[in-house]
């Protein structure tokens, strides 16, 4: 009947459990033994197959990596025709399949304020991630030379800075590679990247 998450969903936690749901009551280890689960290259992915622990619902089945879903990957189920269900009925005439995208490794991908586009001042200093970013980021973010009253938040995919940013200084911004997604991955390394604020306009 469905999928959680659902079919084609984007940016999936490599941990993430798949709930399946059928519409008569099915047994974990016959599913399991016919659905064929594979990354985008066509490599077959180790799963387990269970009802749900605590409130057990035996149309649903719960399919779990055995280790991660591989990352920036397309997963996807090919649930096969001819299994049974726990009545015997037929549980499929036809075969089935359905999939997610999982989260790709963290990466700096853009930021504002560079030398080819400067930015106005009091403008804020917008860095964009690949992947949502955990509370607490700043510790990893260093501004050279410090501007007075630097104040920086994360959100979601977005590191934002502000603060008195002089426009006659080429600063260097720092992202420390212990910076962190909510996926538990790490940046591969330290970015560097050059923050330029252009002159205020004169006004005649």
């Amino acid at each position: 009947e469905g999928s959680d998450p659902p079919h084609r969903t984007r940016h999936v936690l490599r941990k993430q459990v798949v709930r399946l749901r059928f519409n008569q009551p099915v047994d974990p280890s016959v599913i399991l033994a016919h659905p064929k689960v594979a990354d985008g290259a066509g490599q077959p992915v180790a799963v387990t197959a269970a009802y749900h622990r605590r409130k057990p619902d035996h149309r649903e089945v719960y399919i779990a990596p055995r280790d991660r879903w591989p990352s920036a990957q397309r997963i996807t189920f090919n649930l096969e025709a001819g299994w049974r269900a726990l009545s015997g009925e037929l549980g499929a005439a036809k075969p089935a399949w359905w999939g997610f995208e999982t989260y790709g490794p963290l990466e700096i991908t853009s930021h504002t304020c560079s030398e080819e586009t400067p930015c106005r001042p009091g403008d804020t200093v917008q860095v964009e991630t690949s992947n949502p970013l955990t509370q607490g980021c700043k510790r990893y973010i260093k501004v050279e030379p410090r501007p007075q009253g630097l104040r920086v938040n994360c959100w979601a995919r977005q590191i934002n800075l502000s603060g008195n940013f002089k426009p006659e200084i080429a600063y260097t911004l720092t992202v420390k590679s212990g910076l962190r997604d909510k996926t538990g991955q790490r940046l591969g390394g330290s970015a560097r990247l050059t923050v330029r604020f252009a002159p205020p306009e004169t006004s005649l």
